[in-house]
């Protein structure tokens, strides 16, 4: 007795569909976490998220993406405001260069140091970690995006020891990067997650 091709359909179709079901991942886990030296962590989907309070009405916050697309944040009243031409007084003293392996990051421009860098961006170990990019001011609240790419960031970043951020060449907070113990671990795990991570 031979089955009928239609009530084989069922099958056929379930079948088809089971490399499919095998290559969805499962869903990212959500998390609310606290680390040492006032740090905090959120994953909601694809967002990894690491905060810290800078000091009165500075916040940073590293939005990064396990699709390589996050930024570093600036928010917060203690910020500059921003008004049509102020963006490039922040970007003074840093671009982009070109390493040998054909990727960019950010680094002091020519005969700049640390001292001498007249303006806002995220430093870590000495180094240029996050440029000033964009910024805007809006109901009375003020915010600055740092950084290209979140590869060349996110490096710098779990690999370092000292964080610092200057705001207009003036030092606005120093932050200890190994006080946050398993933060950076939890960073990459999230980050290190389904796709592109």
């Amino acid at each position: 007795m031979r089955a009928s091709p239609l009530r084989l359909l069922p099958l056929a179709l379930l079948l088809a569909a089971a490399p499919l079901a095998a290559m969805v991942p499962p869903p990212i886990p959500e998390k609310d976490l606290s680390f040492g030296d006032g740090w905090t962590f959120q994953s909601r989907g694809n967002n990894c998220t690491a905060t810290r309070t800078l000091g009165e009405d500075l916040t940073l916050r590293l939005g990064f993406t396990n699709f390589e697309d996050g930024y570093v944040w600036l928010s917060g009243k203690a910020l500059p405001a921003i008004g049509d031409d102020e963006g490039a007084k922040h970007e003074k003293g840093a671009g982009s260069v070109e390493d040998a392996d054909g990727n960019f990051a950010d680094a002091l421009d020519a005969g700049v140091t640390y001292a001498s860098f007249p303006g806002t961006a995220l430093f870590v170990d000495g180094h240029v970690a996050a440029r000033f990019v964009y910024g805007e001011t809006a109901d009375g609240k003020t915010s600055y995006k740092l950084g290209h790419l979140q590869s060349a960031v996110w490096s710098r970043l779990k690999a370092g020891t000292e964080m610092r951020v200057k705001l207009l060449g003036k030092e606005a907070a120093v932050v200890q990067l190994s006080a946050a113990t398993g933060l950076w671990e939890e960073m990459q795990d999230c980050i290190g997650q389904y796709p592109h991570g």
